[in-house]
Order: structure tokens, then C-alpha cells, then sequence
């Protein structure tokens, strides 16, 4: 298994991408090593740092994601 980062986002603009972050992470959370609390404000953004498996997070579609510290490997 290979353990992978990933950045969620969904902005308050778009309903379809915030029902659908928070679709992907109730059917996988479990699978998941690492859920962040929503680091949005929560009125304009919503972003979920995750860590887990790399095949489960390669099933995020790709404008659920963000490019991030935590996804790019430099969080220090």
C-alpha cells in the first residue's frame, strides 16, 4: 500500500462540488488514515487535508482538489 496526500476543497459558489466532497469523504473516511478538519473559512471555502491509501485517493475526482503544502509534500 502507498500512502498519499491530498487536499479536498469545495467553495460556498458551488453546491454540486460541496455536496460531493462531503459525499467522497462519508464513503471513504473510514479507509482514510488522516481527515483534517475543515482548514476553510466554512462560509467561502471548505478544504479537508487527508492521508490514505494513494488507489482510494486516486478516486477523487479532479476539481474536488487542491493544490496545497500538505498535498505537495512541503509542510515542513
Amino acid at each position: 500500500m502507498t500512502i498519499s496526500r491530498a487536499t479536498l476543497i469545495a467553495t460556498a459558489d458551488d453546491h454540486d462540488s460541496r455536496l460531493a466532497v462531503r459525499a467522497w469523504l462519508e464513503t471513504h473516511r473510514r479507509s482514510l488514515g488522516f481527515v483534517s478538519d475543515n482548514l476553510g473559512c466554512g462560509c467561502c471555502v471548505d478544504l479537508w487535508d487527508i492521508e490514505g491509501d494513494a488507489a482510494v485517493l486516486a478516486s477523487i475526482p479532479s476539481h474536488l482538489l487542491a493544490s496545497s503544502a500538505w498535498a505537495d509534500g512541503d509542510d515542513g
